[in-house]
């Protein structure tokens, strides 16, 4: 089995953003799904949502080809697959039907684990949507068609 980085503190950022910027109800999902929510709105299909903090910012996000072709199997179903990103303090989504910047092989470095380099997707970060609101606003995910 693979080794396990994501910590406490990673979960517990994970769970404010989904709560704060998309739905205080969103639902936990096992390791196997594949992605982290899933969040129910009504009574229609559920959305998936990917939820990310990166502390640098680089000139693209970037994700797995795995996470990618996850999202294509939620979207063949009719389930809606969404990121919801934290970069430097700003907080972005995207739908993963939003067409990649490029692909290339890359990920983490820093950790000596082989399973960490990967084909990566690449977005533009001026493909993907900014969540802005005022003060005493209650942030809602501007969710893409």
């Amino acid at each position: 089995m693979r080794t396990q980085y994501e910590s406490k503190e990673d979960r517990t950022i994970e769970q404010k953003l989904i709560k704060d910027y998309v739905s205080n109800r969103a639902l936990k999902l096992p390791k196997s799904y594949g992605f982290d929510f899933m969040v129910q709105h009504g009574p229609k299909l559920p959305e998936v949502w990917e939820v990310k903090r990166r502390k640098k910012r680089y000139s693209t996000w970037f994700v797995s080809l795995l996470k990618l072709l996850k999202a294509q199997h939620y979207e063949a179903l009719g389930i809606k697959a969404y990121a919801l990103v934290e970069i430097e303090g700003k907080v972005y989504t995207l739908r993963f039907t939003e067409t990649p910047y490029y692909i290339e092989w890359g990920g983490r470095s820093d950790r000596n684990d082989s399973a960490d380099q990967e084909p990566m997707v690449h977005y533009k970060l001026n493909n993907m949507k900014e969540i802005v609101y005022e003060f005493n606003d209650h942030p809602r995910c501007p969710r893409a068609s």
